[in-house]
């Protein structure tokens, strides 16, 4: 049986595979050399708590 695309993926064109480059640190670095260590994925989320913290500060409370 064959795959049907729906109306909903065809309006969707996405990146097939991977690009051969990318933007890491200030360098462009091949795909496939392309890492980063662990305790990078957390500072996003770390970043925001304390962003949410500044943002509703108040005296008050």
């Amino acid at each position: 049986m064959t795959e049907q695309k729906t109306s909903q993926q065809e309006k969707q064109p996405g990146i097939q595979g991977s690009p051969k480059y990318l933007w890491h640190s200030g360098e462009l670095v091949e795909w496939e050399k392309a890492t980063i260590h662990i305790s990078m994925l957390g500072w996003t989320a770390i970043s925001s708590v304390f962003e949410g913290i500044r943002a509703y500060w108040n005296p008050d409370h």
